[in-house]
Parts: structure tokens; C-alpha cells; sequence
């Protein structure tokens, strides 16, 4: 007989808080997964068999990023296990017999390799008790695995993952699983499971400053005006001041004015040349006298 691996969907709500650009620092910046994050996370998952057995996980968690990269978290979950019902035919009771509800809580570790956007890979780990029905005490689990966000936005990333868990002490939880000469095996040996949830961010929770911390970033406003302190000491006395006569400017340069234009010498207007009127004609009978041309 063997029990189906849920697969579980977990949707995570992440609070994106003031982040250091250093590992471990007190400096915030503007990337996810820095000190004073706080991420709660609900989880969803389950399996069903031909058989009509199958199982139900409904959990809850918070992690709270005490240092950059680092969060410290505390998870609870409840697992229930419906048990075929040829199973029940082959051995009744057995539904009473055996556990069939699991409540589990497990501190955690998250550590974010890279803190980034786009793409922030991370490891995590836990252990803690686990109660299980029907009087049958309290079991120990290790959970342990990888990651990573793959972002979409400045607020908004898909988490995949893969997680490796196991039940101890091995002999006791053999014991409480085992009916008759029955064991149902994948109860107490090694398991794992997927990961695959919506991260995004609802709020941000800010860090307080250290004003003794010198890595810190100085705050936006700038701070009041300080008075400098006063001496004990008199002031050094002062030399006179010396008188210095004004110095004479020149007058400035003017430009002479020009000289008014002379009228031009009086000219008496011409008169006309009369014309010479043409030698009148000699009476007839005499004769007209020629004058020789020079010699």
C-alpha cells in the first residue's frame, strides 16, 4: 500500500520592507528580502487515489526577516489522510487503528542566496513536533529545500520549490502506522513534495534608524541649523580701516558737434545771349564786298 505525495499550491503574501545593499546590514535599499520583511503564507494542497482515498493539507506560516537575506519563521500545518475504501474492506477498523490526521509545528529558516526582482534563489529548513490522532503521542519532523522567486513585477514573483521531510524516531512512527502485520509504507520514510505559489507584495514595514551607525543613509530632511559654540577666547582685534581718496574719473569723451554747412557764394543768374539776327540783304544795283580768306 503506498500514500499519494500531495502536491501542494501555496499562495504567499510578501510584505517588502527597506533591504541593505550589504549582506547582514542596517543600510535599507530598495530589494526584497531585507531586514524587516515580513512574509505570512497560506498553503492549499492534496491528493486523490482510483480508490477514493486521498488527503488534504491546509497550512498557515510567518517569517519575519530579522537581518538581510535571513528570515526566521514558524509554520503550522495540518495534514489529513482519507484511507481507500478497499482498504477499509481488507482491514476494518484500521481507519481508527492508525493516525489519519497530522498537526505539525515547524520553526524555520529561510536564507535568500541573491536578493533580486527578478530572480532570488534561497534554501530552507526546519523541525518541530508533530501531534498525531487516535493516541498515538508525538512524532519529530525535518523538513529541509530549494527555491526560488522568479519575479514579475517590482512587487509581484512566482515561488517554486521542492521540500525533503522525514518523520523520527523511525521505530515509533512505524509503530503508530502498523495495523496488525500491516505497515503503510511513505508514512515515516522519506518524502518530498512541490512547491508553487503567487508572492506579492501588500505592505512595507520600515526599519528605525541607528543614528550611531555610520553606514546608515542620512534622512531625507536636513537637519536643523546648530548655533556654533562660543569661545572663551576674546576676539582678535581688527586694523583700522584705511581712508583712501576717491579717485578723479576723466570726464567722458563727447563727441563735438558738427559744424553747421556754409551757403554756397552768391551767383547772379545768367542772363540770355541774344541772338544775332542775319545780315540784311544789300539793295539791288550793288554789290556785296567779299573778304579775302587769310593768308
Amino acid at each position: 500500500m503506498r500514500l499519494a505525495l500531495p502536491l501542494t499550491l501555496s499562495l504567499v503574501a510578501l510584505a517588502p520592507a527597506v533591504a541593505s545593499a550589504r549582506p547582514f546590514s542596517t543600510v535599507p535599499d530598495d530589494r526584497p528580502w531585507g531586514r524587516g520583511t515580513l512574509m505570512p503564507s497560506l498553503a492549499l494542497g492534496g491528493s486523490f487515489n482510483r480508490g477514493g482515498g486521498g488527503s488534504l493539507l491546509i497550512g498557515a506560516g510567518l517569517t519575519y526577516f530579522a537581518v538581510n537575506n535571513l528570515g526566521v519563521g514558524l509554520n503550522l500545518r495540518n495534514f489529513t489522510s482519507f484511507l481507500p475504501s478497499y482498504l477499509k474492506t481488507d482491514y476494518p477498523g484500521i481507519e481508527k487503528a492508525i493516525p489519519t490526521n497530522e498537526f505539525s509545528i515547524i520553526p524555520s529558516l529561510m536564507f535568500v542566496l541573491y536578493r533580486s526582482y527578478r530572480f532570488s534563489p534561497y534554501v530552507h529548513a526546519g523541525v518541530g513536533p508533530v501531534f498525531l490522532n487516535h493516541k498515538h503521542g508525538v512524532l519529530g519532523e525535518w523538513n529541509a529545500g530549494p527555491g526560488v522567486l522568479i519575479g514579475l513585477g517590482q512587487r509581484f514573483a512566482i515561488n517554486v520549490g521542492v521540500t525533503f521531510s522525514s518523520r523520527f524516531p523511525v521505530d515509533k512512527c512505524d509503530t503508530a502506522y502498523t495495523y496488525g502485520n500491516t505497515t503503510l509504507v511513505g508514512a515515516c520514510g522519506f518524502r518530498w513534495g512541490i512547491n508553487v505559489g503567487l508572492v506579492f507584495g501588500f505592505g512595507v514595514g520600515r526599519q528605525r534608524r541607528d543614528p550611531n551607525d555610520p553606514y546608515q543613509q542620512q534622512p531625507s530632511s536636513p537637519p536643523p541649523p546648530q548655533s556654533p559654540p562660543q569661545s572663551t577666547y576674546p576676539a582678535p582685534q581688527q586694523p583700522p580701516p584705511t581712508y583712501a581718496p576717491p579717485s578723479e574719473q576723466p570726464p567722458p569723451y563727447e563727441q563735438p558737434a558738427p559744424a553747421p554747412a556754409e551757403p554756397p557764394p552768391y551767383a547772379p543768374p545768367s542772363q540770355p545771349v541774344p541772338e544775332a539776327s542775319p545780315p540784311a540783304p544789300p539793295p539791288p544795283g550793288e554789290s556785296v564786298p567779299v573778304t579775302p580768306p587769310p593768308a
